[in-house]
């Protein structure tokens, strides 16, 4: 017995004396590494020549199915317009969805009267507009925040729509996003 207790405790010195060891190697040839910068580290050890790959933008791609989602709230969440056009089309995106209002509710700040507008801001008529210039296809996102619910959502057993009012409010903000956009809009998704 004191044999085996000796020999499992030798087992268990040579194992942690391997193992400082091999973390003192491992944290020394560490250190003396380049630090890889984008994605230089994926041709490590590569000696053929390389080319950065150059993406054809959306103008130039037929139908590819290649998209994105985009809440246009505000350019604080999505950038600029101009920027933000440029940089979807740099990647060759041709498709994307989107919303002028917050996907889901629980972005939504209700303290703050973040509802369903029946207005377009600017900076959310030139995305539009950009976007549609660059034959980029939007499938825009109807969802529907109405002064009536704010807060209700979170509710177990809420449901919308339940009164005349409730649905007219809703049909009357469809006819306002068609009426806005459909010349521009490749198609409407009930959200």
């Amino acid at each position: 017995m004191m044999k085996n207790k000796k020999l499992v405790s030798g087992i268990l010195a040579l194992i942690i004396l391997i193992s400082g060891i091999v973390v003192y190697v491992y944290w020394r040839n560490w250190e003396k590494q380049e630090p890889e910068m984008g994605i230089e580290w994926f041709q490590t050890g590569n000696t053929l020549p390389t080319t950065q790959l150059q993406p054809k933008q959306s103008r130039e791609l037929t139908n590819n199915c290649i998209g994105g989602a985009w809440d246009l709230v505000s350019p604080d969440y999505y950038g600029e317009p101009d920027e933000f056009i440029h940089g979807v089309s740099k990647v060759g995106l041709k498709w994307i969805r989107l919303s002028l209002d917050h996907g889901t509710w629980d972005m939504v700040d209700w303290s703050k009267g973040e509802y369903s507008k029946y207005y377009v801001e600017p900076h959310q008529n030139k995305t539009i507009t950009g976007l549609a210039d660059n034959d980029i296809k939007m499938m825009y996102c109807l969802v529907f925040w109405d002064v009536e619910s704010p807060g209700k959502e979170v509710e177990e057993g809420y449901s919308r729509f339940k009164t005349e009012d409730e649905i007219q409010h809703y049909l009357d903000y469809v006819q306002f996003i068609v009426h806005n956009f459909k010349n521009r809009v490749f198609c409407i998704n009930l959200f």
